[in-house]
């Protein structure tokens, strides 16, 4: 899982980009963006969540959990939430990519 937090805008997608992209290195089965603590989500960051599902592809179930107006709204608008497993909870993307927790 990976947990954002703050701005997420040109200046610090990169950084997303590269927590993601390591991440998805090392071929995990799934694996949960979480988006609840970000305040400011900009274009960068939508491109990095698609870019993150892009190459997760079928290998990896990747689901991306929002439920912040900041956020919900750049990725609707954008059109991203009909490429991306957008959730608006841990536990829906826990049932998105069957996950059990004991």
């Amino acid at each position: 899982m990976i947990r954002v937090a703050g701005v997420v805008d040109m200046l610090t997608a990169q950084i997303l980009v590269e927590r993601l992209d390591l991440a998805l290195a090392t071929a995990p089965s799934t694996l949960i963006v979480d988006l609840t603590e970000v305040e400011f989500f900009a274009a960068a960051g939508i491109a990095a969540v698609v870019h993150a599902h892009r190459i997760a592809g079928h290998a990896c179930g990747l689901a991306v959990v929002a439920d912040s107006y900041v956020v919900l709204r750049p990725i609707t608008l954008s059109n991203a939430d009909q490429e991306v497993n957008l959730c608006a909870s841990m536990r829906d993307a826990f049932m998105l990519l069957d996950i059990t927790v004991d």
